[in-house]
């Protein structure tokens, strides 16, 4: 294992010295992109030579490692292997570094390195905003109907928020003449449009106003959650949690199934310092989540 120790003292100086330099203390950024996915590497190749020897690492650096649990700033990799914790820090400087020249390349016009960057900013994130940037492009900039579609098709399933996204869908599936498809997608960007709204309304303390939106979302979608958030303003905004028990007994038919329901609940509960109905919401809730069914899933970088 010395040979370990020696690949992690050399990897930290490089790493370190990699953190202290500015953007302009590299010929190019391709340089520095470069010097970076080296170093990330480098930390990642010596992680599998330590995951080798199991019975060297402490239990919460395999756990790091191993990626069942968070690789972020709260659980960190202490001791022998600290050095390893250099590298979700490159990463998050990379990142960042990639989040200033991706605001460098829209100023400049350059599509082609914009489509590349967003590219690698999702491999990076996973996150389909950078997906969508590109598919933006290809529709808008370039005319690519055909694979702006298909990114905007992959991406569907993931139920984005965004308004712009759902009128740019619309817009082509009018195109492809798939007027059904395009009906969805504009009621889609009603919806959304509406609750970033509804949002503001709620920043601006123009509580009247964010409960008539939250009832035209209603009406939109007959989905009672919106009716629930209304009585949510009238409890925490409004500070009137009666009236509020009262719009949530009404809409218990439709929503006491549903664990979120009976947490809300208790909330309100519990401002009323109602201790006793509070634990009863709570007890209801837990006995929900309790009987669903159990999702295997590890948390990743």
């Amino acid at each position: 294992m010395e040979d370990i120790d020696n690949l992690l003292e050399q990897f930290k100086q490089k790493a370190q010295a990699a953190l202290e330099k500015n953007v302009e203390d590299y010929p190019s950024f391709k340089d520095l992109e470069k010097e970076y996915f080296e170093l990330i590497n480098e930390g990642n190749s010596i992680s599998k030579l330590i995951l080798q020897h199991p019975e060297i690492c402490d239990h919460s650096t395999y756990l790091i490692l191993t990626k069942r649990v968070a690789y972020n700033f709260v659980d960190k990799i202490r001791g022998r292997y600290s050095a390893l914790q250099l590298v979700p820090d490159i990463t998050r400087k990379l990142f960042s570094l990639y989040k200033k020249r991706l605001e460098e390349l829209k100023k400049e016009e350059n599509y082609p390195d914009l489509i590349n960057l967003n590219e690698q900013m999702y491999q990076f994130s996973k996150r389909y905003v950078y997906r969508k940037n590109i598919a933006d492009i290809l529709y808008q900039k370039y005319k690519n109907f055909k694979q702006a579609m298909e990114i905007y098709q992959e991406i569907e399933p993931e139920n984005p928020k965004d308004p712009e996204y759902w009128n740019n869908y619309a817009e082509l599936n009018e195109v492809y003449k798939n007027f059904e498809k395009r009906d969805f997608c504009l009621k889609q960007k009603e919806i959304h449009t509406l609750k970033k709204s509804v949002q503001k309304l709620i920043d601006e303390k123009d509580y009247d106003a964010a409960i008539k939106l939250d009832e035209n979302l209603f009406a939109l979608t007959q989905d009672y959650q919106y009716k629930l958030d209304i009585a949510n303003i009238i409890a925490v905004c409004q500070l009137k949690p009666d009236k509020a028990i009262k719009m949530y007994k009404e809409f218990e038919p439709q929503k006491g199934s549903d664990k979120n329901y009976w947490y809300q609940l208790s909330d309100i509960y519990l401002q009323k310092k109602n201790y006793y109905k509070q634990v009863l919401c709570l007890q209801k809730a837990i006995d929900i989540e309790l009987s669903e069914p159990e999702v295997n899933s590890e948390a990743g970088v």
